[in-house]
């Protein structure tokens, strides 16, 4: 799994070097990283990201079996705490989060 150091470097050098092109991040996080992994792809000009609510899916064939896709309720908390502009009825979006519980039996 990808260091938050990592991330910046890359997407850093990315973005430099090839400016045409628009770069998307695709983390998988634990409950405990993803803030950190979304600010270096964020603040290295990272603003496209792939997302699940809670966080669901992940890779099987990570070390972490509790290794998940970075939570879109994560990303939505970490854009506006730093004052993006976020496109979203946040009341459905509430809404979902409360729904996907039930979907998925958590």
């Amino acid at each position: 799994m990808a260091k938050p150091t990592d991330i910046h470097y890359i997407f850093t050098h990315l973005i430099k070097e090839f400016n045409n092109v628009e770069f998307g991040a695709h983390l998988h996080c634990t409950p405990f990283d993803w803030q950190e992994k979304i600010h270096a792809a964020f603040t290295a000009g990272c603003n496209r990201f792939d997302a699940a609510i809670k966080g669901l899916g992940g890779c099987p064939m990570a070390e972490d079996k509790l290794t998940g896709n970075l939570a879109t309720e994560n990303l939505v908390k970490y854009l506006l705490q730093n004052n993006v502009t976020v496109k979203l009825d946040m009341e459905k979006f509430n809404r979902c989060i409360v729904n996907s519980a039930e979907v998925f039996n958590q």
